[in-house]
């Protein structure tokens, strides 16, 4: 049944960018990109295109309550002593960290300080000195408290320091909106 005093859904640009996408396909990205092309004034139709987005969402399970269906491990290598990004979402995304860790070659010894950062303030968060290649921060006392969430603002940097070739920071998060 279509919404009443709406215009029909083949005039939605909801409906339309959609038209040959099945509802488990559609990505959190695809639902980003055309909640971006509803303006927020509520008028000429906007305020049945949110309720088209609304359904599409708790239909797809792409929007809504709980971690989104979308997860990542990411790997960013660097082969000097400069703090780098670790991981900074897109635009209107948040996700949860659910693990951390570091593989490191050639090292002899390393200091490794993970870093919340919102661009003008720095809270290191974890800090570690290590003679092994291989740091796994898990959940011992010097792994602090869990979940932390990450946004586009307010991200995830990593620096280290000591005698090594290069080091992989690794994450895994999951989306949660």
């Amino acid at each position: 049944m279509p919404l009443p005093f709406a215009p029909k859904p083949d005039e939605s640009k909801v409906y339309q960018s959609l038209t040959s996408v099945l509802l488990d396909d559609v990505t959190a990205s695809q639902f980003d990109s055309l909640r971006a092309t509803v303006y927020a004034q509520g008028s000429d139709g906007a305020e049945d295109e949110y309720r088209r987005l609304l359904l599409l969402a708790l239909a797809s399970n792409k929007y809504g309550f709980g971690p989104i269906d979308e997860c990542t491990i990411t790997k960013t290598r660097t082969t000097d002593n400069d703090k780098i990004t670790i991981f900074q979402p897109e635009e209107h995304e948040v996700w949860q960290l659910l693990a951390a860790g570091a593989v490191t070659s050639g090292t002899s010894s390393a200091n490794f300080t993970m870093a919340i950062e919102d661009g003008a303030s720095i809270l290191p968060w974890f800090y570690m000195a290590n003679d092994d290649d291989n740091v796994y921060f898990s959940g011992d006392a010097n792994y602090p408290a869990m979940p932390v969430y990450f946004t586009n603002d307010v991200y995830l940097t990593g620096d280290v320091g000591g005698t090594l070739t290069y080091v992989d920071w690794m994450i895994q998060a999951i989306r949660v909106r």
